[in-house]
């Protein structure tokens, strides 16, 4: 999940460059029509049908010059500490796009509310992007990131302290989670408007039905 989380913040943070960069190459995906049906071996048996809402066909080549895209991305702007960008997180933006009217809109009010929380000046760093990208599709992580308990959470993406005053990252990710423009909620929920986290959400934390998204 972290090249994900990773690439996701820096859709928003440099929004409409990246975005710009994923849709100029038209990724395409092939939508279907599909119905799950999950029986287990348990005594009795569970059995659990539902309908996939953005469920499609990958096309190999435009995944993967997506994926080659997103890597030199990451790797201009991170050098050796960038993530490797995986066949699933490209396959993930292909959905995205193709599925999730909402998206553009989506990712343009996070970068204002982001720009405005941070004069302009986001962290550069790639700790500070994944952290962010986390908590825009995790509101138990956002929740945990705020509360001076529950900081340790924060620190594993590389040590962000958001208790530290002098910590540049610390302080934006606060300023951006307690943000009263327009509320980070509002654009958490702008984002996981997507058809696609109908199941597997990429959160960092449990939640409802993870489960399901594991087996």
């Amino acid at each position: 999940m972290m090249d994900f989380w990773t690439v996701l913040g820096n859709l928003v943070i440099d929004y409409p460059n990246l975005f710009n960069i994923v849709t100029n190459l038209k990724p395409g995906f092939t939508p279907i029509v599909m119905t799950v049906t999950q029986i287990t071996y348990d005594n009795p048996p569970k059995v659990k049908t539902f309908q996939k809402a953005a469920a499609g066909y990958l096309i190999e080549n435009d995944t993967s010059n997506l994926r080659d895209k997103l890597s030199s991305y990451v790797r201009t702007k991170y050098g050796t500490s960038a993530p490797v960008i995986s066949l699933y997180t490209a396959g993930k933006l292909c959905q995205l796009v193709n599925t999730f009217p909402g998206f553009k809109a989506a990712l343009q009010n996070a970068n204002s509310l982001v720009m405005a929380a941070t004069s302009n000046n986001p962290p550069a760093t790639m700790w500070f992007a994944a952290l962010l990208g986390a908590c825009l599709i995790d509101s138990n992580l956002t929740d945990a990131v705020k509360d001076p308990a529950q900081w340790d959470i924060a620190n594993e993406f590389g040590g962000i302290d958001p208790g530290d005053e002098d910590s540049e990252e610390g302080q934006a990710i606060l300023s951006i989670l307690n943000s009263q423009r327009s509320g980070f909620a509002n654009v958490q929920r702008a984002i996981l408007a997507a058809p696609s986290w109908d199941q597997c959400k990429e959160q960092l934390l449990w939640y409802p039905g993870f489960e399901d998204a594991a087996n």
